[in-house]
């Protein structure tokens, strides 16, 4: 009886599970079942696989409310036709992965995006080329979501023009990694967008920031690369944050900075590589951070501390080859600078414990002059500079009295990528 039953059972399931197979998995090509992708997301049911095979697709926007999979084969071209969103999803656990989204809408007044994704969690997108879209990938109030090994390119030429690469807006608990973006407005922006860990990145040649976000803490970015970014990347509003094993690299120009830190708290900036910019670190009404362990290497201004912030920590840092390496618009610094290398120390370690035994003023009053007016920078290197800077060291008047280093290090901690 057993030995039939189990026939039954078996016999039972084969016609089942090929339906399954039939129904589950739907294939788009020119000569398919399927000849567009907007027909078979129509017909799929939450669960499908849409497999696109190489080729030209000119879809306008292919709207998804259903939790499906669509996946390139031989990398074929979605065409937006300029008609708005190319993907407009809003359901949960959505993946779209290795295709061509190629010519978004543009307006003054809509957000036109190759992905567009509403109240929806646990989405993938991965291992996509976007191109010529006004916004590349753009999640409003969902969370749990996976971007990552995109390539975004995008055609911004002004602030206002542009969109950006990957915008997240009251969006949460997202992994950000091992994408490229390039061309945007802004290469990554968030709002109000808590818990993001963003990693091994790469944002090149966009017109405002690399990244840009403002009223979202606890995020962690690491390993990511930005460069030529009119600012690497602007932090604003928040705490909680943690930038470590970055590089910003080359924004220079005016107002041009690494790392803008405006407003944030309680966040830590650590082992990061700070190389060529105009200013490294723009610090504005920012409290209770940790810099450590940076390089500051080759900036105009290496670090940039407004005179209203107050109880951060700079210890452990390299500042090598700048032009300046602390600058202030106050009389006052509320700040800690301990610990830190400055090729500029010619001090001496008698006790031979690794700090210099004279305390090490890092400002110097051309700094403060250039900082109030830019057109002195001419003067660089002249005899009368060299000497009232030399004096101002002996009898500081017009630097901060307080901002010093009073152990400063006589060994360069950071020799990581120095060539």
């Amino acid at each position: 009886m057993n030995f039939w039953k189990l026939h039954a059972i078996l016999f039972l399931l084969i016609p089942v599970s090929g339906l399954r197979a039939d129904t589950t998995e739907l294939d788009v090509c020119s000569d398919c079942n399927y000849r567009t992708v907007s027909e078979a997301v129509q017909q799929a049911v939450p669960g499908s696989v849409i497999v696109v095979h190489a080729g030209y697709y000119p879809e306008g926007t292919i709207e998804i409310d259903k939790s499906i999979t669509i996946r390139g084969e031989g990398q074929p071209i979605i065409d937006g036709l300029g008609q708005g969103h190319i993907f407009w999803a809003h359901a949960n656990g959505v993946v779209i992965e290795s295709l061509v989204l190629f010519n978004s809408g543009r307006s003054n007044v809509s957000e036109f995006a190759g992905i567009r994704l509403l109240e929806s969690k646990d989405c993938i997108f991965r291992k996509n080329l976007i191109v010529a879209a006004t916004y590349g990938i753009y999640l409003e109030r969902s969370s749990h979501c996976q971007i990552v090994d995109n390539r975004i390119v995008g055609e911004s030429l002004s602030e206002v023009a542009g969109g950006n690469g990957i915008h997240l807006w009251y969006s949460t608990d997202t992994h950000i990694e091992g994408n490229t973006v390039q061309g945007h407005r802004d290469g990554l922006y968030m709002e109000f967008s808590d818990r993001l860990d963003i990693r091994n990145n790469t944002f090149r040649g966009n017109v405002r920031y690399g990244m840009h976000f403002m009223f979202s803490h606890f995020n962690h970015f690491r390993g990511n690369t930005f460069e030529r970014n009119s600012t690497g990347v602007a932090i604003m509003y928040s705490h909680n944050i943690e930038v470590s094993e970055n590089k910003f690299e080359r924004s220079w120009g005016g107002a041009f900075y690494g790392i803008l830190l405006k407003d944030i708290s309680d966040s830590r900036i650590e082992g990061n590589i700070i190389e060529g910019n105009t200013t490294g670190v723009l610090l504005d009404s920012s409290n209770r951070n940790t810099i450590s362990r940076n390089i500051f290497r080759d900036n105009g201004w290496a670090l940039d501390a407004y005179g209203n912030n107050y109880g951060n920590v700079v210890t452990g840092n390299s500042f090598l080859g700048n032009h300046f390496d602390v600058t202030t618009n106050s009389r006052r610094s509320e700040n800690t600078y301990e610990g830190n290398y400055w090729d500029r120390h010619r001090g001496y370690d008698m006790d031979g414990d690794g700090y210099g035994d004279v305390v090490y003023r890092p400002m110097s009053v051309f700094a403060l002059w250039v900082n109030r007016n830019s057109e002195l920078a001419i003067l660089m290197n002249s005899p009368v500079v060299d000497f009232l800077e030399a004096a101002e060291r002996v009898f500081p008047v017009i630097t901060p009295d307080n901002m010093l280093d009073a152990r400063p290090l006589m060994q360069d901690p950071n020799t990581r990528d120095k060539e």
